[in-house]
């Protein structure tokens, strides 16, 4: 299915697990480079990074508090500097 991601940037959080990680998954087939965090769970976060990279498409994480807004700034901004630098 072709969602019209390729080559740009898709946020998605709570990436470690489940339907975040499937969506992170899902999204770097179409070719989308993704910024993906979550609260915990950072060593599995890293698993689904290297798993989209082999799609050949950029990778972001961090872990990130949702519901801290000045943290979703920061990694918004962090996300946003890195996906562009590569």
């Amino acid at each position: 299915m072709d969602t019209g991601v390729k080559g740009r940037t898709v946020l998605v959080t709570g990436a470690s697990r489940n339907l975040g990680r499937l969506t992170a998954l899902s999204f770097a087939r179409e070719g989308a480079n993704l910024a993906i965090c979550a609260r915990a769970k950072v060593a599995e976060l890293e698993q689904v990074a290297a798993e989209a990279r082999a799609s050949g498409v950029k990778v972001f994480t961090r872990a990130c508090d949702v519901t801290d807004h000045a943290d979703v700034a920061r990694f918004v901004d962090e996300a946003h500097t890195a996906v562009r630098s590569e």
